[in-house]
């Protein structure tokens, strides 16, 4: 999926709550609302970087705060200037790599999980219409477990920041 893609997925997703269609206490609810305001800083920070960097300055640091500092920067697959500074305006807070990859990876399993709502909405909404059959509860047990799994995941993740 590409960017544009990802764009349109968000931007659709920011839309189905707007639209009152979940209840607003649903943990499914509270999972896309923190989706939203991720989404909203991604961009935010995106727009930022794409700055030019004018400004230079220097930084003293002994061998150990040298080491130590681009350590974490490699693990962050930043260099160590954009480490400095991405920490400094985050409250300190860098994602590793490895966090990075778990948060696509979970945006991938949600994806998933909107796809299947989507496919029991189209059939009961057939089934409705009597073309159709309705989604069985075997099926609907699926889903939920899976939805549950997904979000028990991202809140853990969450939690761990």
């Amino acid at each position: 999926m590409n960017e544009n893609e990802n764009d349109d997925f968000d931007n659709a997703v920011a839309e189905y709550l707007k639209s009152g269609l979940l209840p607003e206490n649903s943990l499914l609810a509270s999972a896309i609302q923190m989706r939203v305001a991720a989404i909203e800083g991604e961009r935010e920070l995106a727009a930022k970087s794409r700055k030019k960097y004018f400004r230079r300055i220097a930084v003293r640091m002994n061998d150990r705060e040298h080491a130590e500092l681009s350590d974490r920067a490699k693990k962050t697959d930043l260099s160590l200037s954009r480490y400095l500074i991405k920490a400094g305006l985050s409250d300190g807070q860098v994602l590793t790599a490895e966090e990075k990859e778990e948060i696509r990876q979970l945006r991938f399993e949600l994806r998933k999980i909107g796809t299947n709502l989507n496919q029991i909405a189209f059939a009961f909404n057939a089934s409705i219409r009597g073309s159709g059959d309705a989604p069985t509860t075997g099926e609907l047990k699926e889903i939920q477990k899976k939805i549950n799994d997904a979000l028990e995941t991202l809140l853990q993740f969450i939690k761990n920041l």
